[in-house]
């Protein structure tokens, strides 16, 4: 079948139809069409249609814009937003996409069944499975403890080494001798040792002080610094800030640990044995049973509360107080009401320097908890010479007029010196509480 620009039943009315002269013949062109196919007794063919760029308003032109998501645009736009798209993502190289997956949770999610799949590679940090694991295979998540700003500088103000690595006890053994370095100077860099100190590891503290004398001051090994066993220089993160320091002091590593050695103070948790004050509002270090004399505040309250009717007090030993320090007086000396915690009974001294023509009389009351009136438990002579006095109240004491009693010493009592007459006498009191 041929079909022409002119119907061929002669109607005025042709078949729009383009036309072309390829080869300036003026011969009809055929329409393409495709296979044929027999419906009705007729024999039928589709026809092949083309579009000029852009007269398709829905299928677009090649140049419009690339469009993403959910936007209005032409075929041509979305085909171009897909592929460009896919070019932000795509590695060429090694022909494979690269993507990352976000939670709609910024904070993640509760359970694993909604969380993204995560596999981690095989060189990936060690879980805490393990012991003896070297320091590049741990993660930064490592657990530290906050040293209040860490060492200072020769201003006073922090250097910043602020966090420091928590030590196991194994790690915790004092190592270092008195004079084992060259003297130091403000400003220096680096320690210089008698004798390679190989135990020493970058990042390390070392404390410093002037030869068997407490530590004054901490520095920290340069994490640029290899291990050795032969180097007597070891480099420092930090300038020293002290000159004169002739003793270096750091942890060192012993399979059974400190046992009964000292350590130093750093890099280990707070896990000293501490106790609140009451009276300072605060905790405080306790001492050790390795000496005597440990002050008061420091020292665990270990013995049994007594009960006193209304609270409860501690138990006390035997307590020295020196109630009237050495003077010359001319009046009578009443104390204060004295509080007996839990003694039996009691010594009190009477020391006369310079009597002159004075006289005193020392006594001991105590007193009635109803009425508050004062009794009389033992009164001395008058002292009119220059001699020490002893007067005692105790359970099973001998009898003996004016100097002891037997008899418990109550939970208030006072102390008396009366002036038997107006002139200067010189002398001090002083008494034991005794258990």
């Amino acid at each position: 079948m041929v079909f022409t620009a002119t119907p061929v039943d002669g109607s005025s009315t042709p078949i729009p139809m383009s036309s072309a002269v390829p080869d300036t013949t003026n011969t009809p062109l055929a329409i393409e069409g495709g296979p044929a196919k027999s419906t009705g007794g007729n024999s039928l063919a589709p026809v092949a249609t083309y579009q000029y760029d852009g007269y398709n308003v829905v299928e677009g032109v090649t140049t419009d814009a690339a469009v993403t998501g959910d936007n209005s645009g032409t075929i041509s736009a979305k085909l171009r937003g897909w592929s460009k798209m896919l070019f932000d993502v795509w590695d060429s190289v090694n022909h494979r996409l690269h993507v990352s997956v976000d939670n709609a949770n910024a904070n993640g999610q509760n359970t694993m069944v909604n969380s993204s799949p995560v596999v981690l590679a095989s060189d990936q940090f060690h879980a805490a499975n393990t012991s003896g694991v070297i320091a590049t295979q741990l993660p930064a998540m490592s657990l530290y403890a906050h040293a209040a700003g860490g060492p200072v500088d020769s201003t006073g103000k922090p250097q910043g080494a602020e966090w420091d690595r928590v030590a196991s006890w194994q790690g915790k053994v004092l190592a270092g001798a008195s004079a084992n370095i060259t003297s130091t100077l403000a400003g220096d860099t680096n320690l210089v040792f008698g004798a390679a100190p190989k135990t020493i590891a970058p990042g390390q503290k070392i404390q410093l002080s002037v030869a068997t004398g407490n530590p004054v001051e901490t520095v920290i090994v340069a994490t640029s610094y290899v291990p050795s066993s032969t180097a007597t220089t070891i480099p420092l993160q930090y300038p020293v800030v002290n000159a004169g320091n002739t003793t270096a002091k750091w942890d060192s590593y012993t399979a059974i640990g400190p046992g009964t050695s000292l350590m130093t103070v750093g890099d280990v948790l707070p896990i000293v044995l501490t106790a609140y004050d009451q009276s300072s509002v605060g905790l405080r270090t306790l001492g050790t049973a390795g000496a005597d004399g440990i002050t008061g505040n420091n020292a665990l309250l270990a013995s049994p509360g007594l009960y006193n009717g209304t609270n409860v007090d501690r138990m006390r030993a035997n307590v020295d107080v020196s109630l009237l320090a050495s003077a010359a007086r001319t009046t009578t000396q009443t104390s204060a009401d004295i509080v007996n915690y839990n003694a039996r009974g009691i010594k009190v001294w009477l020391d006369m320097t310079v009597v002159g023509t004075g006289s005193v009389t020392l006594t001991i009351n105590g007193k009635d908890p109803a009425s508050g009136k004062y009794i009389l438990l033992l009164s001395g002579v008058a002292v009119v010479t220059n001699i020490t006095s002893v007067y005692t109240i105790y359970p099973g004491a001998p009898v003996t007029a004016n100097v002891s009693v037997n008899d418990i010493l109550p939970r208030t009592f006072q102390i008396v010196v009366t002036a038997n007459n107006a002139n200067s006498a010189t002398y001090s009191v002083g008494y034991s509480l005794i258990l």
